[in-house]
């Protein structure tokens, strides 16, 4: 086990310098090294010295000055016969060792172990030994004190350490869930990081808001999937939604429920119940409980504004492809879906047809009944169509009072006897009057069939079935009338 030409060396005359801080963390030892006024390192497990503070360097100076560029190890510390009797003892708290420096000073050692990022390393606390310094008069209260007050130290700089490396994690896992785009999704990559990134949880549950129900969206516990809690219920959830605040005594029940914040109301809950070895660490020490709460809820906002965003860009994305009048998609969107079945017709050889549609007379009824009372025959128009087609089918209004429908799967034949379908039930409605409750007004359509032939344009193929739409108004409209050379 030689010197290493990588790193840092860890003795200065300041503070602490890591080495490796993918294992060791800059803050991790600093705060323990400011806190210590005895001497201590950390060790990794080759022997490798990841980091000192500076009573450490003072006691090493003599034979062991700092060298910018490499690593320092133990053996260069101890005596080479102390240094099989360390690695042998794997000392802890309880089990102080007599060993010699360099340079032969005798000192005490003590050492714990700990796991930091999978990897093992070890906190050796060194003192010199006051029993043969000082004529073997009784000095182990003193050094007895000294190591617990390094040890509380090291305690609460670990809890310090947990929290800083939990809040580390926020920007990597905000990055992450930027690049989901559904909500649910959201919700089950949020689960995922939560349990796996370090963050000591080991359930997450979503809940969303919903008709005034709390609904469970996601969660790891299989008992939770998919059940409804009334907000003016007695339960947890109920009770803490209604509060506007969260759960803040976790220790009892080993967890938190979080409010979903949005940016003005609460879209619903967060639940995380934290492992048992972090509620250990943790309960200890109020102040850092509380950071661990507001960490989390810190992750709650950030998630709740990510709802938002998705919902809004749906929203956006929805308004963008739909008419607003009567909610059927809009003249972009058909085109946009009319390329796509084009190519797919070309690929699987499989027939798509369409139909173009037009309300007859619709300028005497704008000049006869008004424009409010046309916009009622539009929209109930609309739910006629909606309620003729399949889902797989492509509803548009195209403009005006033409409506496009772009029939998938479907032939020349099958789009003729649709579209007398779906004129025959127009012609049989009673649409609503807006002055009068009583009165009901009828009206007809004409429409245009085609059939998709190989080769076509978008542009082409939808000429095609307007074409036809303009014969059957010509030969005496409320027909549906076929394209033809």
């Amino acid at each position: 086990m030689g010197p290493s030409n990588t790193g840092h060396s860890t003795l200065t005359d300041d503070r602490p310098v890591w080495c490796d801080p993918a294992v060791t963390p800059r803050e991790f030892f600093e705060l323990v090294g400011r806190a210590s006024p005895i001497a201590a390192c950390l060790a990794g497990g080759r022997g490798e010295i990841l980091a000192g503070n500076n009573a450490f360097a003072g006691l090493v100076r003599s034979f062991l000055a700092p060298q910018s560029g490499r690593l320092a190890y133990l053996e260069e510390i101890f005596v080479a016969e102390d240094i099989l009797k360390l690695q042998l003892a794997e000392p802890t708290l309880d089990v102080p060792l007599s060993l010699r420096l360099r340079d032969l000073r005798p000192v005490r050692v003590f050492g714990a172990k700990a796991e930091i990022h999978g990897g093992s390393v070890r906190l050796f606390v060194l003192s010199e030994d006051p029993e043969k310094l000082e004529s073997g008069s009784n000095a182990a209260a003193p050094v007895k004190d000294q190591r617990g007050r390094l040890f509380d130290a090291l305690k609460c700089t670990l809890r310090v350490y947990e929290l800083h490396e939990k809040i580390r994690r926020i920007p990597s896992m905000t990055r992450e869930l930027l690049q989901v785009g559904d909500e649910l999704r959201l919700y089950e990559e949020a689960g995922r990081i939560l349990r796996q990134e370090g963050l000591d949880l080991e359930d997450v549950t979503f809940l969303n808001l919903v008709d005034g129900n709390l609904c469970v969206s996601f969660s790891t516990r299989a008992e939770l999937a998919n059940l409804t809690f009334a907000l003016d219920g007695g339960t947890k959830y109920a009770t803490v939604f209604r509060r506007g605040g969260s759960a803040v005594d976790p220790w009892s029940g080993g967890g938190f429920i979080l409010p979903l914040r949005g940016r003005e109301d609460v879209i619903g809950l967060m639940e995380v119940k934290i492992a048992e070895e972090a509620r250990a660490l943790f309960a200890e020490n109020h102040r850092t409980s509380v950071g661990i709460h507001d960490m989390l809820l810190t992750v709650a906002d950030i998630i709740a504004l990510l709802v938002e965003n998705i919902r809004l860009y749906r929203r956006l994305k929805l308004r963008s492809q739909t008419d607003p009048l009567t909610g059927l998609y809009n003249r972009e969107y058909l085109l946009s879906e009319a390329r796509k079945e084009i190519a797919r017709a070309d690929r699987f050889v499989r027939p798509v047809a369409v139909l173009f549609i037009d309300v007859d007379n619709l300028k005497g009824m704008n000049d006869d009944m008004g424009h409010l009372q046309v916009d009622v025959l539009l929209r109930e128009l609309a739910t006629i169509f909606l309620n003729r087609t399949r889902q797989t089918d492509c509803v548009c209004r195209y403009g005006g009072d033409e409506f496009v429908i772009l029939l998938p799967g479907t032939d020349l034949k099958g789009a003729r006897a649709k579209g007398q379908e779906i004129l025959a039930s127009i012609a049989q409605h009673e649409f609503p009057s807006l002055t009068s409750p009583n009165e009901r007004h009828r009206l007809t359509v004409s429409c245009g069939a085609t059939e998709y032939e190989h080769g076509l344009s978008t542009q082409e193929f939808l000429a095609r079935a307007d074409k036809a739409l303009y014969k059957a108004k010509k030969s005496g409209k409320n027909q549906v009338a076929i394209w033809d050379r």
